[in-house]
């Protein structure tokens, strides 16, 4: 029995079989072996973050970060929801961001960030 080993997602190996009775009597099929990556991304989420409200109580959501390796892709593409330069307004106000991993399968992986609105401004008299 020999081993071959398959790499890569949608990699495609036509596989034949045949059989032998001893007597001299075979007969054969084949069949496609497909790889597919249903593995998402290994990813390690980013946390602890604060937006300093300014002077009209307001802060724009940065772009955040998270990391991650993949089983099959050397590379990731990252997404953020919503989007770096999102308002917000009022002290307390919490936003929470999905960031997303994707590799070249389509696989995700998800982290959420809740990030809070402070407001750090003492009032002036």
């Amino acid at each position: 029995m020999a081993a071959t080993i398959l790499t890569g997602h949608n990699t495609v190996q036509t596989v034949t079989l045949t059989a032998n009775d001893g007597n001299g009597n075979t007969s054969t099929c084949t069949m496609t072996v497909t790889v597919k990556d249903v593995t998402p991304p290994n990813v390690t989420c980013q946390s602890n973050v604060t937006i300093n409200a300014n002077a009209s109580c307001q802060g724009a959501l940065g772009l955040y970060t998270l990391t991650g390796t993949d089983n099959c892709s050397p590379s990731l593409g990252y997404t953020q929801s919503p989007s770096n330069g999102t308002i917000l307004s009022g002290h307390n106000t919490v936003q929470l961001v999905t960031l997303t991993a994707s590799d070249d399968a389509g696989n995700t992986a998800t982290c959420p960030l809740p990030v809070p609105l402070k407001d750090v401004t003492p009032p002036s008299i």
